[in-house]
């Protein structure tokens, strides 16, 4: 026995003490307060007392479903079997009839029932005819005009209810009954063919053909419905006098004629994506399969002389990237590393940083060269080099100077590493990018469509649903066209306009008569996938969140206990995930443009930023050829009859070039006049000017 802590026992004294002393002072959970004051509740403020939450169940049942008497069911009852042998398949010879079902007793726990002499029992995993957990549970016959609980009509003797929860019990026995109900049974089935989508059932016959060429997901489920609960389908279809009927009801529509005849009991149910429209679902019950999303449709944008257009495949480029990220790179990583390879470079023997370089001082007069010296190179000619080298390898993807130091050949490890994992990031995004067909609209939802005039094609049904959750005028969809039978109300519904063909073949970019076409469509997002496996109407696009929801089923007839014992299999089958997988083996492929893959051929506007930054530097390096004259002769400026004339020239990397430089029919060997200091003062003041040093 475990021990209590004293801190609970503490605790709990405590909690008791409280309620008492609030007892004490008449304040109970069972009053509220008034005017600072707590009074009692009383049943004329819609409440009602009642002892029923503090009785225990007893062997009589409920006093809301009280169980029958052994003298009640001996005078009132016959106990005539429903068949002449359930009584001995079910119940075991040992079984005392006139003790059956009286009181709230596990009457079944030794019939045959829950014996384990089912041959089905032994497999695995157990069927649901298998389930036994009723055995042990207690129930009893209830009279059901004196029963306000869950009671259930005997499955044993005519006229008989049994009720587990009038003993406390869940009622198990009814589940596996269900299942059991079904076994060996034939079911007529009549099936329409959906004109649209794919989620539903199609035959090249249409609707109410009894043959085998049927397909769609919802015929395969309904397929291994019956094989899994052990029945058969008979595939027929409703009687033609109902039609008349139908019309008078629902319409003209053959969908609404099998719900009709489903409601009435000439089948047991219709196989096909139906519409669980109040109407229909007021007269028999369904089955949801699935939802219908409705979408915007729109034409993709395929690109203009718009300045929105421009901007946008201008910025293609700088896409891989954020905007946080490109600054990033630009201005931190990139200069940082470039002033660090000048930082270890400057000055070492061969390097591309020196402190002096080589210079002839040549007469202005003769030409001749008067001597041959060094002058002092600035820092900031070498910092403006050195940011110029870092953004010229990011680009050439290469850092081809030449380096000498122990650190600057780390930090060339550095500068390379970076600039080949950030380049090979950008080019897989940039191709990533670019090789996708990312639709461009003009509008992005249904908000933005109306305020830019459009006009919109849709079926009729879609249309009201969409009209009705978004406000929208009416007057703004296309009328059903009166010249083919239509009655000249918003959306398509006449019977020979083929409305879902119509709806993608009406659409314009501008249309010039808004009573036939559109500027878009308010259409299921089915019908679209189907058309864009067929690769039709590919240069459409959905777009915006989901404007409407439409709950699709299949409708049962629910006048016997078929309807719930087909309910509860097909829930059983979906909870599995069975249904699912129907529909994931249906769902259509897009095989409209490849956008993924090798991707495919890309446009001049798609290349917009590529051929902007191109020209665009190119454009400047024009005008830095005609500022370099000037600057060049700045550079060479003369004083005293000299000017300073480099002897040696760099590439764009600091690389000393290889060509020969001949001074007075000599062959110039610059390593042979680097250490020559010539202490003219006035010469190398002009040299340090012509440098802009001091």
């Amino acid at each position: 026995m475990k021990r209590i802590g004293l801190k609970r026992v503490h605790r709990v004294i405590a909690i008791i003490s409280l309620i008492g002393s609030e007892e004490s002072q008449g304040q109970s959970f069972g009053s509220k307060r008034v005017h600072g004051q707590r009074r009692s509740l009383q049943a004329d403020e819609g409440f009602q007392s009642s002892d029923h939450g503090m009785q225990q169940f007893s062997e009589n049942g409920d006093g809301l479903c009280p169980c029958l008497s052994a003298e009640a069911l001996a005078t009132k009852y016959t106990r005539d079997p429903l068949e002449s042998d359930s009584v001995d398949k079910f119940l075991d010879q040992t079984v005392d009839l006139n003790r059956y079902g009286v009181g709230c007793k596990p009457h079944d726990l030794n019939s045959k029932a829950c014996s384990s002499t089912n041959d089905d029992c032994a497999t695995i995993p157990l069927p649901p005819s298998c389930d036994k957990s009723f055995c042990p549970r207690s129930w009893c016959y209830v009279d059901p005009a004196n029963c306000s609980l869950l009671k259930r009509e005997s499955v044993l003797f005519q006229k008989l209810y049994y009720s587990y929860a009038t003993c406390g019990d869940m009622d198990s026995f009814t589940y596996t009954e269900r299942f059991s109900s079904l076994k060996g049974r034939t079911m007529r089935v009549a099936l329409n063919s959906n004109t649209g989508g794919w989620k539903g059932a199609y035959h090249p016959d249409g609707s109410f053909a009894t043959d085998d060429k049927w397909e769609g997901p919802i015929v395969d489920f309904v397929r291994n419905a019956a094989h899994e609960g052990g029945f058969y389908l008979n595939i027929t279809s409703p009687p033609n006098f109902l039609r008349v009927e139908s019309q008078k009801y629902f319409g003209k529509s053959s969908f609404d004629y099998c719900v009709y005849a489903a409601a009435l009991g000439y089948v047991d149910l219709c196989v096909a994506s139906y519409t669980i429209a109040d109407k229909r679902a007021s007269v028999t019950s369904f089955f949801e399969t699935s939802d219908s999303e409705i979408f915007l449709v729109v034409f993709k944008e395929e690109g203009g002389a718009t300045w929105e257009s421009f901007k946008t495949n201008f910025l293609t480029i700088f896409q891989p990237f954020t905007r946080g990220a490109w600054i990033f790179i630009m201005l931190f990583c990139l200069p940082v590393l470039g002033l660090l390879m000048l930082f270890h470079e400057y000055n070492a023997p061969g390097g591309g940083y020196p402190r002096t370089v080589p210079v002839a001082l040549q007469d202005v007069a003769t030409h001749s060269v008067r001597e041959c010296t060094s002058q002092n190179v600035p820092v900031a000619n070498h910092v403006t080099k050195s940011l110029y080298m870092s953004y010229l390898a990011f680009f050439q993807e290469t850092y081809d100077m030449s380096v000498f130091t122990i650190g600057g050949k780390l930090n060339m490890i550095a500068m390379s590493s970076f600039i080949l994992l950030v380049m090979a990031v950008y080019t897989a995004n940039l191709a990533a990018i670019l090789t996708t067909d990312i639709a461009m609209t003009k509008v992005s939802n249904i908000k933005e469509a109306v305020e830019a005039g459009y006009t919109f094609c849709s079926e009729r049904k879609v249309a009201e649903s969409v009209i009705d959750l978004h406000n929208i005028d009416p007057s703004l969809v296309v009328p059903d066209p009166v010249e083919l039978g239509g009655d000249g109300k918003p959306g398509f519904n006449c019977p020979k306009c083929n409305s879902r063909e119509r709806v993608f073949e009406n659409m314009r970019q501008a249309p010039n008569d808004t009573s036939l076409y559109c500027n878009a469509a308010f259409v299921t997002l089915g019908d679209l996938q189907v058309l864009h496996e067929s690769r039709e109407h590919c240069d459409k696009t959905v777009v915006g969140d989901v404007l409407a929801l439409t709950n699709e089923g299949i409708p049962i007839y629910d006048g016997n206990n078929t309807s719930s014992s087909l309910l509860a299999l097909f829930h059983r089958m979906e909870n599995d995930g069975k249904m699912d997988m129907q529909m994931r083996e249906a769902r259509p492929d897009n095989n409209c443009p490849v956008q993924e893959g090798e991707g495919h051929a890309l446009s001049i506007e798609q290349l917009t930023g590529i051929w902007m930054i191109t020209f665009t530097l190119a454009a400047a390096s024009l005008v830095a050829k005609l500022f370099q004259r000037w600057y060049t002769k700045r550079k060479t400026r003369t004083k005293m009859g000299t000017k300073v004339v480099a002897l040696q020239c760099y590439d764009q990397w600091s690389n000393e070039t290889d060509h020969d430089v001949f001074i007075k029919g000599k062959l110039y060997d610059p390593h042979s006049v680097k250490n020559e200091f010539h202490n003219i003062d006035e010469t190398n003041r002009m040299i340090r000017e012509s440098f802009g040093g001091t």
